[in-house]
């Protein structure tokens, strides 16, 4: 460990900010004293140095917290007329508040979570998430995700910013809380079914349960096949296979993208959250539909 110590005050001119939302930009000399407030409280006023890494570390807990009142809608103050001081406060409130949020998200998810065998999904949700919990510091170290949070979530192309702390745990969960609520719509026996049929060792795998479940699902909705006659014949194969053939992926995707809509509509109406997620998997799937047209290997996808 490095142990040369810095005076709080002197490195105003050696930080390094993480990204950031903010569109009013700080002179360092307006965040010093609140660093070096947090520096205090961090020694408990045993001493006033404090390694330069930490320095740089409660910079960045304060950057965060101004983060989160810049992005937030709140209209408790005018942003660009009071005190950077007071933007940190209300911001550090912000995010005292999400993470209490993010504590009754996850009581809530717990009490119904299904893992359906897949061991990542099973430790992040049941055993990374209370850890992150346990150990996140809101007031001296916010930026920290802790986490590395292995089970891929659908990703957001359009996503324009980093997030890390709370911010990314917080929208991580909902994406599974939206996870969840899809797949108990189905029972768990033919989800575990679905994933088998996809991998015989599915549960050591990486990979989101709803993306392999959507496009087996879509395979019945493009045939006007319930859900209940299990399995596709040859004949379904070469209907499946004509629909697509003539189609460039673009055309796929909107077509995919169609058919999520008519299933968040039919089963989850109004649920516009759950088919903006969902919708997050269009180009996947469309891109995984057009390399088994011209493989001829549409059983790998639509499988149940």
């Amino acid at each position: 460990m490095n142990n040369t110590v810095y005076e709080a005050g002197t490195v105003s001119n050696k930080f390094t900010s993480q990204e950031n939302r903010m569109d009013r930009e700080y002179d360092p000399a307006e965040l010093i004293p609140i660093v070096a407030e947090l520096a205090e409280k961090y020694t408990g006023c045993d001493h006033t140095s404090i390694t330069y890494e930490k320095a740089q570390s409660l910079m960045d807990a304060v950057l965060y917290c101004l983060n989160e009142s810049a992005s937030s809608d709140c209209c408790e103050v005018n942003r660009n007329a009071v005190s950077v001081r007071k933007l940190y406060d209300l911001g550090y409130r912000l995010l005292v508040g999400k993470v209490k949020e993010l504590r009754e998200m996850y009581q809530l998810l717990s009490l119904e979570f299904r893992d359906y065998g897949l061991v990542c999904l099973q430790e992040t949700v049941m055993r990374g998430m209370p850890e992150f919990l346990k150990r996140y510091d809101t007031r001296f170290c916010p930026q920290e995700t802790l986490l590395t949070l292995e089970y891929p979530v659908l990703e957001d192309h359009n996503c324009r910013r980093e997030l890390s702390g709370a911010d990314f745990v917080y929208e991580y969960l909902q994406c599974i809380c939206l996870e969840q609520k899809f797949l108990q719509r189905f029972s768990e026996g033919y989800v575990r079914e679905v994933l088998r049929g996809y991998h015989s060792h599915y549960e050591i795998l990486f990979e989101n349960v709803c993306s392999i479940l959507l496009q087996n699902v879509i395979g019945h909705l493009l045939l006007n096949k319930p859900l209940q006659e299990r399995g596709f014949t040859l004949g379904e194969y070469e209907q499946l296979w004509m629909i697509f053939d003539t189609r460039q992926e673009k055309e796929i995707e909107d077509f995919i993208e169609y058919a999520i809509h008519s299933l968040t509509e039919k089963f989850y109406p109004g649920d516009e959250g759950l088919y903006q997620y969902l919708r997050r998997d269009s180009e996947n799937i469309a891109g995984r539909i057009r390399n088994a047209v011209d493989f001829r290997c549409l059983e790998k996808l639509f499988i149940l």
